[in-house]
């Protein structure tokens, strides 16, 4: 029997972030390129970090050459699925609902992964509101989180189906390492320099406890820049602050310089303000760290009891008595630690989430082209 036919349209490195190196995993997958004819059609707008979410002539390019290569995929590949990671607001949203519907025209069943929220804030008026309505009818979807559903309120009615599927990484390329919190406790934060992440935060409530006179601690901050101006912010705040001796401010770091970085840790720190998911937790579970983070999308149903702390976002006392918490009591900080490392084990390896991609895949082929399935013989 042939393999289903399925296109992956996805956002594919450059640049390296959340989405793009769960993207490079999946169509990576040999589980799901044994199960599916696979094509690949990579979308990829950006050379840096910096490019992201801003408009430049150079995009329309890429967005008219983008437009040829799928009209040339649906006409030569003619997938009976095509698997998209749409963008779910903003400007790209619309530029996204043009390759949606010119897929539909093709009569071409669509499977949206959300990576991102703004659907419910984004539906004004009816013009938007029947925009959303359009791209969304008889599409099916993927998101996250059970705890985002909030998000498809106003277009729930037009999707065929919704699925819950949690992000995955694959293990570690070395065994994980027993941990023995040090002296000082090493708190660890990676993500991309930008308020919404919430590095001020840290450096405030590093500040605190100094106040407090506890400083067994070091805070190591790793991270691309997206907002120069607010990374000045924070290392002045630091040299100002006197917290040079205890806070270490470092650039971005990706595969084996971060397994390394987060084995050299006790405690991962995520302070966001607005997340969907926040790939980079369970990287720092994968490697036996507690977790200290906001409580926002999906992060409630990641840091199970147990594996960390969970506070208001933008609390920075709250965060600065967790912190204060496993200071004093680092032998926390290794049982909890293996918590969260037994809570990746058992719900966020890449094993894991290729079954449930492949049950998804299969499920949305069945519904949609029930044909391409043989009946069993009486």
């Amino acid at each position: 029997m042939k393999k289903p036919r399925i296109l992956f349209f996805l956002h594919l490195p450059p640049p390296v972030h959340g989405v793009t190196v769960l993207n490079a995993n999946i169509v990576q997958s040999s589980a799901l390129r044994g199960a599916f004819d696979v094509k690949i059609l990579p979308i990829s707008y950006s050379q840096n970090i910096e490019g992201i979410g801003r408009f430049s002539l150079r995009k329309i390019f890429k967005t008219i050459v983008l437009f040829g290569r799928l009209t040339h995929r649906l006409l030569r590949f003619r997938p009976q699925l095509v698997y998209f990671s749409i963008v779910p607001a903003g400007i790209f949203f619309y530029r996204d609902a043009v390759f949606t519907w010119w897929m539909k025209l093709f009569r071409k069943p669509v499977l949206f992964h959300l990576h991102g929220l703004g659907v419910e804030e984004s539906i004004r008026g009816p013009l938007s509101r029947r925009i959303y309505r359009r791209t969304f009818q008889n599409s099916s979807v993927i998101q996250q989180s059970s705890l985002l559903a909030f998000d498809l309120r106003k277009v729930e009615a037009d999707i065929r189906k919704i699925y819950v599927v949690p992000n995955a990484v694959p293990r570690a390329e070395e065994p994980r390492r027993v941990k023995r919190p040090g002296n000082p406790l090493v708190f660890i934060h990676l993500s991309t320099i930008l308020p919404a992440k919430g590095q001020m935060d840290i450096v405030q409530a590093a500040r605190r406890l100094l106040d407090q006179r506890v400083d067994a601690f070091k805070v190591i901050l790793a991270g691309q820049v997206y907002d120069s101006g607010y990374a000045s912010r924070i290392e002045n705040f630091v040299r100002e602050a006197g917290l040079n001796a205890h806070v270490e401010i470092i650039g971005g770091l990706f595969g084996r310089e971060k397994e390394r970085a987060l084995a050299e840790g006790d405690v991962f720190l995520f302070p966001s303000r607005r997340e969907v998911f926040g790939l980079v937790v369970i990287e720092a579970m994968r490697a036996g760290l507690p977790v200290i983070a906001a409580n926002v999308g999906s992060l409630p149903e990641i840091v199970e009891a147990g594996a960390g702390f969970l506070y208001p976002p933008g609390d920075v006392e709250k965060l600065a008595g967790h912190m204060t918490a496993f200071i004093n009591n680092p032998d926390a900080a290794a049982s909890m630690g293996q918590r969260a490392a037994d809570t990746f084990e058992r719900k966020f390896t890449f094993e894991v989430f290729e079954r449930k991609m492949r049950d998804v895949f299969l499920d949305v082929l069945r519904s949609a082209t029930p044909d391409i399935f043989p009946r069993p013989r009486d």
